[in-house]
Formats: C-alpha cells, sequence, structure tokens
C-alpha cells in the first residue's frame, strides 16, 4: 500500500514540523498546533487501526476458508 505509506510519512513530516513550531512560538499559537498534532494523531492511529482490523478480516477469512476445505476432506464419508 504506496499510498498508505506516502500519508503516514507526510503525517510524520507534519508532527515533526510541528514539534519545531511549538518550541518556537506563543501560548495562542502553541494551543492551535497542539490541536492540529492531536489530530495528526487520531489520524495516525485511525489508518493503522484500519489497516489492522483488514489484514485480521483477510486472515480469518483465508483460515475458515482453509478449514472448511479440510473439514470437507476429512467428513465426507468414503463410499
Amino acid at each position: 500500500m504506496q499510498i498508505e505509506a506516502d500519508i503516514v510519512e507526510m503525517m510524520e513530516k507534519s508532527l515533526r514540523y510541528a514539534d519545531v513550531i511549538v518550541i518556537s512560538s506563543s501560548a495562542h499559537h502553541q494551543f492551535a498546533v497542539q490541536y492540529r498534532t492531536a489530530k495528526i494523531h487520531h489520524r495516525l492511529a485511525s489508518l493503522y487501526h484500519n489497516a489492522l482490523r483488514n489484514d485480521v478480516r483477510s486472515i480469518l477469512c483465508l483460515f475458515t476458508l482453509t478449514c472448511m476445505k479440510e473439514c470437507r476432506f476429512h467428513c465426507i464419508p468414503s463410499a
């Protein structure tokens, strides 16, 4: 997933840039930057959670199909 990797890279760059801004800015500006960094962290967490959930679903689906094939193979009575 090249698109996801690009998005993660851009968000991480934004977080590094935001850290530099927070150090050298006023209190009002710091609040806005902290809010933006919180949103970026939330979006990254959502992206990672969605990717993990989809991976687990595909693995479970593959496992279920494999188990069903094995059950059919072992449960068919010999004629």
